[in-house]
């Protein structure tokens, strides 16, 4: 599967009080995460085939990041099967018969709340969305050749 094109240094060096980028965390590894942690999910992490980007609106939480580095994971951002949105997610996709491969990912790409919260609302959603989402879409758009009015 491929990896992630290379992400630009303004989305790699995002910082905001209420959430870690995952970039991060994992320079010290020296690996080059996915940019989005679900893109070694069976199926939903072609950036080269994708026709579709499906986004969620959660996010991880830096305590499973870091958790998942501890344990040495060999891809602490990536898909994990016991997560509940991934899940709910892949039902979906069946139950719908969404044709693969697709790209799929969180609304927030590499960010990782600092609360322990795993569900709700993400915090400072307005202000993350306009400042780090919407450059995020635009330059996932770019990689994928689509006019970010299709985004």
């Amino acid at each position: 599967m491929a990896r992630s094109p290379v992400v630009p240094k303004e989305l790699r060096e995002f910082t905001h009080r209420d959430y870690v980028n995952v970039y991060e965390r994992l320079h010290k590894l020296r690996r080059s995460p996915r940019f989005f942690g679900t893109e070694n999910a069976p199926g939903f992490g072609s950036w080269k085939e994708a026709e579709v980007l499906f986004l969620a609106q959660d996010c991880g939480v830096v305590k499973d990041l870091d958790q998942r580095i501890q344990d040495e994971h060999p891809e602490p951002h990536g898909y994990g099967e016991n997560v509940q949105s991934n899940f709910r997610f892949f039902q979906f996709a069946n139950t719908y018969g969404v044709p693969l491969p697709q790209l799929w990912g969180s609304v927030l790409g590499s960010l990782w709340r600092r609360s322990g919260s795993k569900s709700g609302p993400p915090p400072a959603w307005n202000e993350v969305c306009y400042s780090f989402a919407v450059p995020m879409l635009h330059w996932a758009a770019a990689k994928r050749s689509l006019p970010p009015s299709h985004v």
